[in-house]
C-alpha cells in the first residue's frame, strides 16, 4: 500500500542523520493524510476535541428559521444528524447526509414525504463517500 502522508525533512543523499548543511542536502516533503490516519485523529485525543469544539461553535445559535414549527422540527429530528455531518465535514473534508423513506419513490423530491415518522436518517463520513462523476447540468 502506498504511503500517502509523510511530513518532515528527508535527506536527498542518504537516510541517516545528516549533520551537514541542511539547506544543501535536505528538502521538505508533504502529502495527503491517509483516510485511516484521519479517522484515528478524528476518534482520539486532541483532534476529536478540536472537531467537537469547532462544530459546536459553528452550529450554536447560527441557524435561522422562518417559523417556530421549522425550528421544532429541526430540533426534534435533524439536529443530532446535522451535527454529526458537520463533524465529519470538518474532520474529512466532506460528509453525506441521507434522508430516506423506506419504500418511497426515489425520483420524487423529499418535500413530498407524507409520513415523517417513517423517515430514516443516515450520515456518512468523508472516508466512506467517493465522488465518481459530477453532473453540471443545472436543468
Amino acid at each position: 500500500m502506498k504511503r500517502l502522508f509523510s511530513d518532515g525533512i528527508q535527506s536527498l543523499t542518504n537516510m541517516l542523520a545528516n549533520r551537514r548543511n541542511v539547506h544543501a542536502t535536505n528538502r521538505m516533503s508533504s502529502g495527503r493524510v491517509d483516510w485511516d490516519e484521519l479517522r484515528a485523529i478524528y476518534k482520539t485525543g486532541v483532534g476529536s476535541k478540536i472537531v467537537r469544539i469547532k462544530t459546536g461553535i459553528a452550529l450554536n445559535d447560527t441557524l435561522q428559521f422562518e417559523n417556530t414549527s421549522d425550528k421544532d422540527f429541526y430540533t426534534q429530528r435533524l439536529q443530532k444528524f446535522v451535527k454529526k455531518a458537520a463533524k465529519f465535514q470538518l474532520a474529512f473534508g466532506r460528509a453525506l447526509f441521507v434522508i430516506h423513506e423506506p419504500g418511497a419513490d426515489l425520483s420524487q423530491p423529499v418535500g413530498t414525504i407524507n409520513d415523517w415518522s417513517r423517515v430514516t436518517y443516515h450520515v456518512f463520513s468523508g472516508d466512506m463517500v467517493f465522488v465518481q462523476s459530477v453532473n453540471l447540468e443545472l436543468f
